[in-house]
């Protein structure tokens, strides 16, 4: 079983109780609506208050645990320090270093790359001037407070899950939206560690955008096995617990890590505890609302609460919000809210369905026969006029006909079907041109290497790829490059398979390299694709990319190799973990293992 856990900040606290109740009230919604009802919520909170939507549905698989917790006071930061064993203490910056704007830039740091340059060449960067400044202390303040609440109620939440006798446990925001199948897949797959949610969409009225940041994409997702859980948290404890009987007996380190979601993968890495990235992109970080502790530390820096535009600019484009996510993540709009209790039937019924099978890799489903439905919806929480403001910049220029792809590809285009097929090497490549070919389709572009697409140009166009193990997919190009075709003129020692994995540990850069050797998710844009096909089920998935297309043609398998049947027979112990280490992002990514 999956047990969700949330820590709702204190009245005191908070600039609406009321608001953070409807926030909690909406999250709430989305996460009791999952496909396997093999699960439980626990919230934590000081004061409970009515819901005003889907009492019914939401109570049905819903603890709510209220505390006697003090609020934010130097008085509770004071117990702590007393109580725990933290070092340094918990107000030192070290502890708040997580945070990009935390640090001001220095001179070193202003300017371009050329500016950077002359500054070196003429000696005008002492190294004096590269120190950084950290948060001011009434900021320190503040997200010291937060993170003793929100870690001693993540604790007692913990706590209270033990009834259910939980696999796994699930922290998320009380504000942010989840995918509906995250119970069915993390139920399926018992046994690990935990995942952690480093792919995920911002929220802001009805636009959204993907992001992504590999430590933890927001303080929603971090799903951690129960039993690590339990080594951390003394018997002694309970649901009713003080806190300060929290911060005498629950490691202080362990505490304010749970408040810190960006630190939890480090902090298990460290006890040789590795986490898997969660394979799909299902939850989103609800931005731009005053009762965000972010909207709070800007307040207290002087800053806009708005969206700094370059994060815009690297992670992707504000967009309308589709209905295909609206529906996955069960995001009410303003009309489908109505207030009920327990007592009165719910004012919406929520159909269940089969659990999703989560056949596709990560972070995408496939678009049925490649339509996309984009219907504007109005949500109850409203823009925010900063908000507002940052979008009338950046739409004017991520809207814009060429506005390229962040990273170079190797893309097939056609116009005349309106496809781009994202190219992988050693991937049917040759197969699948085949295809076109057989067909009589005029390809626009047959094979452009390492180039910015212009991803408004191609904003409707069905867009696909194929990934394979890369265990298999290395063996294969060993066996073609090497062997076949001696492109890499080694000599005869080292042209082992063996010798070729440490040749490429040494000299190839997988980011931007040669495209067979290269990281299958450096060769596709995953945050516009919408359809992956495995080789692994290659005639199953390229006769699905052939019927959205409308392609009739003959599977002639192009360029097979004559090799062992299973690739781990080319494999030592050594070699495949040095193959693990090397396309570690493509396995967790795709969800491959040995």
């Amino acid at each position: 079983m999956l047990v969700f856990v949330t820590a709702v900040k204190h009245p005191d606290n908070s600039k609406s109780y009321e608001e953070v109740w409807r926030l909690l009230n909406n999250t709430l919604y989305s996460v009791c609506s999952q496909t396997d009802t093999d699960f439980r919520v626990v919230v934590v909170c000081d004061k409970k208050m009515p819901l005003i939507h889907n009492a019914i549905l939401i109570n049905k698989y819903t603890d709510f645990i209220e505390v006697d917790f003090p609020s934010h006071s130097d008085e509770v930061v004071e117990s702590f320090n007393r109580l725990g064993n933290l070092s340094p203490p918990i107000e030192n910056p070290k502890w708040w270093r997580q945070w990009s704007r935390d640090r001001k830039k220095t001179i070193r740091n202003k300017g371009g790359k050329l500016f950077r340059l002359a500054r070196k060449k003429l000696n005008l960067d002492p190294q004096n001037q590269a120190s950084y400044t950290y948060m001011s202390n009434p900021e320190i303040k503040l997200m010291v407070n937060y993170a003793l609440n929100r870690g001693s109620k993540q604790l007692i939440g913990f706590l209270a899950a033990k009834k259910h006798t939980p696999e796994y446990v699930l922290i998320f925001d009380a504000d942010d939206y989840v995918g509906n199948d995250i119970a069915a897949y993390v139920n399926s797959h018992p046994g690990e560690n935990g995942w952690i949610m480093t792919h995920g969409y911002k929220l802001s009225g009805d636009l959204v955008a993907p992001f992504y940041n590999k430590t933890s994409f927001c303080g929603t997702g971090n799903i951690v096995s129960y039993s690590l859980l339990s080594e951390d948290i003394p018997s002694c404890l309970s649901e009713k617990s003080s806190q300060d009987e929290l911060f005498r007996y629950v490691d202080s380190k362990f505490l304010i890590t749970l408040a810190r979601h960006g630190k939890v993968r480090a902090y298990y890495r460290k006890k040789d505890r590795d986490f898997l990235n969660y394979p799909s992109r299902s939850a989103i970080h609800v931005v731009g609302h005053y009762e965000s502790n972010e909207f709070l530390r800007r307040k207290l820096r002087k800053e806009a609460d708005s969206l700094q535009f370059e994060e815009a600019q690297k992670y992707a484009v504000f967009s309308p919000i589709t209905q295909e996510v609206i529906d996955y993540f069960n995001i009410l709009s303003i009309p489908e809210i109505k207030t009920d209790t327990e007592s009165q039937p719910a004012p919406l019924s929520v159909e269940k369905k089969a659990p999703i099978k989560l056949l596709l890799p990560p972070l995408l489903r496939t678009k049925k026969d490649g339509k996309k439905v984009n219907k504007l919806v109005k949500f109850s929480s409203e823009l925010t006029y900063a908000n507002l403001g940052y979008q009338k910049i950046s739409s004017h220029i991520a809207k814009t006909v060429f506005y390229p792809s962040d990273t170079q590809y190797n893309l097939t285009v056609s116009e005349e079907k309106k496809f781009i097929w994202f190219r992988v090497g050693k991937v049917g490549s040759r197969t699948i041109l085949d295809l076109f070919r057989q067909a009589d389709i005029e390809l626009a572009a047959e094979h452009p290497f390492d180039v910015h697409y212009p991803i408004n140009s191609y904003q409707k166009y069905f867009k696909f790829a194929f990934v394979r193990n890369p265990w298999d997919r290395l063996v294969s190009c060993w066996r073609d490059k090497v062997i076949k075709r001696d492109k890499f003129n080694f000599s005869d020692s080292e042209q082992e398979f063996e010798s070729f994995v440490d040749y490429i540990a040494k000299y190839v850069d997988l980011a931007y390299g040669n495209p067979h050797i290269r990281l299958q998710s450096k060769l596709i844009d995953l945050n516009h694709i919408d359809f992956l096909g495995r080789f692994e089920a290659f005639e199953e998935d390229i006769k699905e990319v052939m019927r959205i297309l409308d392609i009739e043609a003959s599977i002639k398998k192009k360029n097979a190799s004559k090799r062992k049947a299973d690739y781990r027979d080319y494999y030592t112990d050594r070699i495949k973990d040095k193959v693990a280490e090397l396309y570690k992002q493509d396995i967790q990514i795709f969800n491959y293992k040995f």
